[in-house]
């Protein structure tokens, strides 16, 4: 039944309405989009500057086995919020140079829209280190801080999803394996999996996350083809997996946020997870 209900939902996304040309590739369950933005790459304005109007920062100490670390987040609450109601809660991972302020302040509009909480992490080096073992502590890290906002805010624990971009993008790969029952969906952009043997070294999950990659066909810092390869790798590891490629796009998210934003949110949200305790590992559809 759950396989069942998990095909029918990936039949229905085929049938979304979207500005693009789709392939699925045979025996695999890679789907490719190819998508023109709205606004060229000549176009682009790389002026942006971060905003906290409207987020709050919470100050958040993690304790591991290295002792205390202390981190800040965003919360972004959206208007219409209120107890009685369980919301959505779309963890953000800004990319480098950057906050968690920023990411946030780009997934309002949609928050506002369609209700959902945003929680933006920030690292102290505005950016995201991605060796092995930094990476596991990072992903510790997170997931005590949606802990945190599960027990304060009301949300609803089968829709927790993650969206990085740059290196927040790559670490946000690093959850099909290291956090597979802690997020129903995973969207990325200008991002691929960095090392493709620490997937295949960690235990196999049992629950493969879906997994989004939202690609400028004209990046460097993360080409094409190292996304279409980690799309494809993932899709071989079980994964349901969308490749869109924005076509003449680079690697700038800040103008054309809106239309990244979009395409990943209808992409997330399509699924639901199990309830993220580790005595409650059944994952739902």
């Amino acid at each position: 039944m759950m396989r069942y209900l998990l095909l029918l939902g990936w039949s229905l996304f085929f049938c979304l309405p979207f500005s693009a040309s789709a392939t699925v590739e045979p025996e695999s369950k890679l789907m490719t989009q190819k998508y023109m933005p709205s606004v060229p790459v000549s176009s682009y304005k790389y002026d942006y500057k971060e905003s906290a109007k409207g987020q709050a920062t919470i100050d958040f100490e993690y304790w591991g086995d290295h002792g205390k670390t202390e981190r800040q987040y965003q919360i972004y609450l959206p208007s219409e919020y209120h107890s009685g109601r369980r919301y959505p809660l779309l963890v953000l991972l800004h990319g480098s140079e950057r906050t968690g302020v920023s990411v946030v302040q780009k997934w309002i509009p949609l928050a506002e829209k369609i209700g959902i909480v945003l929680l933006g992490p920030s690292h102290p080096d505005r950016d995201w280190p991605l060796t092995k073992e930094e990476v596991k502590i990072e992903a510790d890290i997170i997931e005590a801080m949606v802990e945190q906002v599960q027990e304060k805010i009301a949300v609803d624990p089968r829709r927790t999803y993650i969206f990085g971009t740059s290196s927040g993008g790559d670490l946000a790969l690093y959850m099909t394996f290291l956090k597979p029952y802690l997020f129903a969906s995973i969207a990325v952009h200008d991002a691929y999996l960095r090392n493709m043997e620490d997937y295949l070294r960690a235990e196999e999950p049992d629950h493969k996350i879906p997994v989004a990659f939202i690609a400028g066909t004209n990046d460097r810092r993360a080409p094409i083809d190292k996304v279409r390869d980690s799309a494809d790798f993932l899709a071989r590891q079980g994964h349901f997996v969308l490749l869109i490629e924005f076509l003449g796009h680079n690697d700038w998210y800040y103008t054309i946020a809106s239309e990244i934003n979009a395409k990943a949110i209808r992409f997330m949200s399509l699924y639901k997870n199990g309830v993220n305790k580790k005595d409650d590992r059944s994952p739902i559809y």
